[in-house]
């Protein structure tokens, strides 16, 4: 589910018509439920925990997927995903410059995470767009066991 480039991604934001200036203003974290996770995932990962991370501001939004391995039943979203807070009211450079430092303390997967939501923003940073929800993403939603927005 998730995929992270290991070059610069921080080159890609010195093209001409890139709108630097446009900040993160929402930050949400969806958790599916168990029919949607048991539907995506494999039998020896039944008991993972997958959702979607999406930042989005003015024109742009990017999403990321992610997959835990979890052993209990409970698993607090809230906590999890408060790291992400961090990213609200920052430019895309400045979100990637952040994340490359919180890597010790958040640990590798969330910066993984974040890194790719960020990149997946960056095109609709170019060129913004102001769409309907994508229907697949609906679906999503009507599948989430918890949410949390920042």
């Amino acid at each position: 589910m998730l995929h992270v480039q290991e070059a610069d991604p921080l080159l890609g934001l010195q093209s001409s018509g890139f709108r630097y200036e446009e900040r993160i203003r929402s930050i949400e974290v969806f958790r599916f439920d168990q029919e949607l996770t048991q539907r995506l995932l494999s039998n020896n990962e039944k008991d993972s925990i997958c959702g979607y991370l999406k930042l989005s501001g003015n024109g742009f939004r990017g999403w990321g997927e992610y997959r835990l391995p979890c052993s209990s039943r409970t698993f607090d979203l809230v906590g999890w995903a408060s790291v992400f807070m961090n990213l609200k009211g920052l430019d895309v450079a400045q979100a990637f410059q952040l994340v490359q430092e919180k890597e010790e303390k958040w640990g590798r997967f969330r910066k993984e995470l974040a890194e790719s939501t960020l990149l997946n923003c960056v095109p609709t940073l170019r060129s913004p767009v102001h769409l309907p929800f994508p229907k697949e993403h609906i679906y999503f939603m009507e599948h989430t066991d918890s949410y949390v927005s920042f």
